[in-house]
């Protein structure tokens, strides 16, 4: 069977577009279907309009003016890329985007997926609103990490290291300073930035990092239940550490 891509949201009832099997490219979304109109911000925000389109909320003209342009359109909060053809990529959600202090617009999405296919990478919250440039703090994938150093003889303090059961698996979600201090660790992490670089920009390269010696939990109010970064918490909490990458 065939998996094709499509997109559509609660405001426009069902898919507004569907690719064609036999006009597919990789990543990309088809044009959208007959009766639809698509149109990009320039800050890359995807407005839509036409059938099946909602034309307003339920009683609810605080709602219209936020999503609706004086001129009918809807703003759907995405941020797309929409090539010569029409065909659409989505980039990230609208409110996610980091802006840099020269006004440049970063998907943090695109880089957490970049860090998040590296096995030496666990946990990521991208750090840059108003900086000048892309941070990360990182949490690495201690278990791999721990075995990398037990093959290379490298001493560390297993009373430090701290273990309990994610999704059947008990893994390891703490570790102690000296395996986040250790100059192996950091150099494997360097490299393994400079690689994920090389799939960026310029001005969304990470340009530093620290380790962390503690996973993002819930129960530390770091992540939701779904798993995804409470980027608010964990600036407050983190505050003194990305001062130092700044």
């Amino acid at each position: 069977f065939n998996i094709i891509l499509g997109y559509g949201l609660t405001e426009s009832a069902a898919g507004i577009v569907v690719s064609c099997p036999n006009k597919y490219k990789m990543d990309w979304i088809s044009p959208p279907v007959s009766g639809v109109e698509f149109r990009q911000e320039e800050d890359g925000e995807l407005l839509i309009r036409g059938q099946g389109i909602i034309k307003q909320y339920f009683r609810n003209q605080d709602a219209d003016a936020e999503a609706f342009t004086s001129d009918g359109w809807f703003k759907t909060g995405d941020i797309v890329e929409i090539d010569d053809d029409g065909y659409m990529r989505l980039v990230d959600r609208k409110k996610l985007m980091i802006v840099l202090d020269n006004g440049k617009n970063v998907a943090q999405a695109h880089i957490e997926a970049l860090c998040s296919s590296s096995g030496l990478i666990d946990q990521v919250a991208i750090v840059g609103q108003d900086k000048e440039y892309i941070s990360a703090l990182i949490v690495p994938n201690y278990d791999f990490i721990i075995r990398v150093l037990r093959n290379h003889g490298i001493p560390y303090d297993e009373c430090q290291l701290q273990y309990t059961e994610i999704d059947g698996i008990y893994r390891c979600v703490e570790v102690g300073d000296d395996i986040i201090n250790n100059d192996f660790v950091k150099m494997a992490m360097q490299d393994q930035i400079d690689m994920i670089n090389t799939k960026l920009k310029n001005y969304e390269s990470i340009r530093a990092f620290r380790l962390l010696n503690r996973r993002f939990s819930e129960e530390g109010g770091e992540i939701t239940p779904s798993q995804k970064t409470r980027i608010k918490v964990i600036l407050e909490k983190y505050k003194d550490l990305i001062d130092e990458m700044y």
